[in-house]
């Protein structure tokens, strides 16, 4: 190791076996075909089991219910199952397969060639991935329509971040950069019996979904809440005349500093 670390071709050798050596490891242990091992989060349609259990646990009592529901199949690693895969025409890629990219594209030290040959393979993981969700989605409404709730509930759908898979020179949702790929996220709100809208065109905050969500209720936000309501202008179509704010805080990374804690990262979008 210390050789290692003073050359660099020696670093890179080494880096290089340790991570050939770890996935021969991994991926020749018995059982290894199952996609469960794999997933460090719960399946969407876990999730969506999960909601329909917990409102059948409250089925006939008159309380307001809100629920946040926290899918992430569409956050590496990227483990869609097979029926999703093959949707896509993708039912190659097998476990091992799907562990291996996984790694690849953990791996610090592989080189932009590399990761450029397999780009491909893992967006389409991501991409089944997405589809599963959708798929999820629809489960999720069809429970909300049998307790009686969709069409009086409010629904809004969201993400955190998007991905980037080397158009930017990086792997994926990089905190050093803000790119429309990782800012510009779906936003899907529906209103109880309300019309559709079409698209609003202005950028949105984040920061500004959950007073609007509450104004669309008749409820007033906290003051401490810094976001401002934006449920009017939304139902009018018209432009709030302020711009969408990103903000990445300082922070780590795999145990390394990405932003230094002396600065943050910032971008306006009008």
């Amino acid at each position: 190791d210390n050789v290692a670390q003073r050359y660099e071709p020696v670093r890179l050798l080494a880096s290089e076996a340790r991570y050939r050596w770890g996935l021969h490891r991994t991926v020749s242990r018995p059982g290894f075909d199952d996609l469960d091992r794999l997933r460090p989060y719960p399946d969407a349609s876990v999730v969506t089991d999960a909601v329909g259990s917990w409102l059948d646990r409250h089925a006939g009592d008159d309380e307001p219910k809100f629920l946040w529901i926290h899918y992430m199949d569409a956050h590496r690693p990227y483990c869609p199952p097979k029926q999703a895969l093959e949707r896509l025409g993708r039912g190659d890629m097998t476990p091992r397969r799907m562990y291996r990219l996984r790694h690849l594209w953990l791996n610090p030290d592989a080189t932009q060639n590399r990761l450029l040959a397999t780009s491909r393979d893992f967006q389409d993981l991501y991409d089944a991935s997405i589809l599963w969700l959708d798929a999820q989605l629809g489960r999720l409404f069809q429970v909300l329509r049998q307790h009686n709730l969709f069409d009086s509930s409010l629904i809004a759908i969201t993400a955190d971040h998007g991905e980037v898979f080397m158009e930017r020179g990086v792997p994926d949702h990089d905190p050093m950069i803000l790119p429309q790929e990782i800012v510009r996220v779906p936003l899907a709100i529906r209103a109880p019996g309300g019309q559709p809208r079409g698209v609003v065109d202005p950028p949105f905050s984040h920061i500004d979904l959950a007073p609007t969500l509450l104004e669309g209720l008749g409820l007033k936000a906290p003051s401490a809440f810094v976001g401002h309501g934006r449920w009017d202008a939304l139902r009018s179509g018209r432009d709030w005349g302020r711009p969408a704010i990103t903000k990445v805080l300082p922070g780590r990374s795999s145990g390394a500093p990405v932003i230094p804690p002396t600065c943050g990262l910032y971008a306006v979008q009008d």
